[in-house]
């Protein structure tokens, strides 16, 4: 059986996602809005979660959160219709 930690720190606004690399949410939110689109593309780009695997979870759910903002028109909420 294997145990995977994810251990995330927040400071003043930033959340270090990767603690081997030191790579922080914000990093991530800007490599998606420039147009990554994986886990492996993120790796590919700033060498998160490449090597313990600790933050993939992390990274994957951020990339789909900001993915998902990203789609959205600034200002409206999914599923609120005028």
């Amino acid at each position: 059986m294997k145990l995977t930690l994810v251990f995330t720190f927040s400071y003043i606004g930033l959340m270090i996602v990767c603690s081997c690399k030191g790579i922080t949410d914000r990093t991530i939110k800007s490599l998606v809005r420039d147009g990554a689109c994986s886990m492996r593309e993120i790796g590919r780009a700033c060498d998160a979660g490449r090597r313990c695997g600790g933050c993939r979870p992390t990274i994957d759910q951020l990339v789909v959160t900001e993915k998902r903002q990203r789609e959205t028109p600034r200002g409206m909420m999914k599923g609120y219709e005028r």
